[in-house]
């Protein structure tokens, strides 16, 4: 049987992002963390890599998810507003 993934919330893949970013930026191989300053601090090749791939998996999930915030927002909206009326 195959299930439907569940919908991500806006904070889950902030969480999700951030995370991404801290795992990137502890893994040498992907970040040089310089002790003299962060300016020369750098992403490897590798690193550059992982990010661009880390963001084209996330960023989609980040808009549907945007996505569903507005729709929930204008649908209170929408339903605030048609409350009133009755009560007036």
């Amino acid at each position: 049987m195959i299930h439907e993934l569940k919908q991500l919330t806006t904070k889950e893949v902030m969480t999700m992002i951030e995370g991404s970013v801290a795992a990137i930026i502890d893994n040498p191989d992907y970040f040089y963390s310089s002790g003299v300053g962060p300016q020369y601090s750098k992403l490897t090749p590798s690193g550059c890599d992982m990010v661009l791939k880390t963001m084209t998996a996330l960023l989609p999930l980040l808009a549907q998810a945007k996505e569903r915030d507005l729709d929930e927002r204008a649908k209170s909206i929408t339903w605030n507003t048609l409350q009133e009326e009755d009560i007036q």
